[in-house]
């Protein structure tokens, strides 16, 4: 082989390693892509999952709360800029039903008479 015809082989070959080294970029990009999109969306859940908690723990404080002088049966108030309320509803003497709610978030836990 004559080194023209070599020198011509390695410049088709030149082609053909550009196009591998765009198709693998491609790859990556999506790759990244979707994983970046996945971590997006599972940041996205446990921030609202922590929020849910946050409304559930405030519900637990104010019932002990109620419990210890029960002659309030709906409660306003706000803690940072967000506003909570809360209602108790009794019959006979027991509580039947607990709601709290900021607007955004609902949480209600119910007795159910057997």
């Amino acid at each position: 082989m004559s080194k023209i015809e070599k020198k011509n082989k390695k410049q088709c070959n030149c082609g053909y390693i550009f196009i591998e080294s765009l198709l693998s970029f491609i790859v990556m990009c999506v790759i990244i892509s979707t994983l970046l999109q996945s971590t997006l969306f599972l940041l996205k859940k446990e921030e609202e999952q922590t929020k849910q908690l946050e409304l559930a723990r405030l519900l637990y404080e104010e019932s002990q709360l109620f419990y210890v002088n029960n002659k309030v049966k709906h409660k306003t108030f706000k803690l940072g800029e967000e506003k909570y309320n809360i209602l108790w509803q009794i019959q006979d003497k027991k509580t039947k039903k607990l709601q709290i709610d900021n607007n955004k978030r609902n949480i209600i836990i119910e007795k159910k008479s057997p």
